[in-house]
């Protein structure tokens, strides 16, 4: 696409996290009073860059430190 040259030569990213609860048991799901009380739930990592493509997506487990996953989710697009 034409635009696609104004908005950036691919140098940038961005990533960010969705955290879901989790019903069913599952390997990726832990604990987190500050995001879920009592239940399990996940992290969905998403990584763009600033032309908009998808450069790395990651499920983790949804704790705080779930930004020490980043450079995972970038190798692993």
């Amino acid at each position: 696409m034409p635009v696609v040259k104004f908005w950036g030569k691919g140098l940038l990213a961005s990533v960010d996290g969705l955290r879901f609860v989790v019903p069913v048991r599952t390997i990726n799901a832990s604990p987190s009073p500050k995001y879920f009380a009592k239940k399990k739930g996940i992290t969905w990592l998403n990584a763009i860059n600033d032309q908009v493509i998808g450069i790395g997506q990651m499920v983790v487990p949804g704790t705080p430190r779930d930004s020490l996953f980043i450079l995972d989710a970038l190798q692993a697009g």
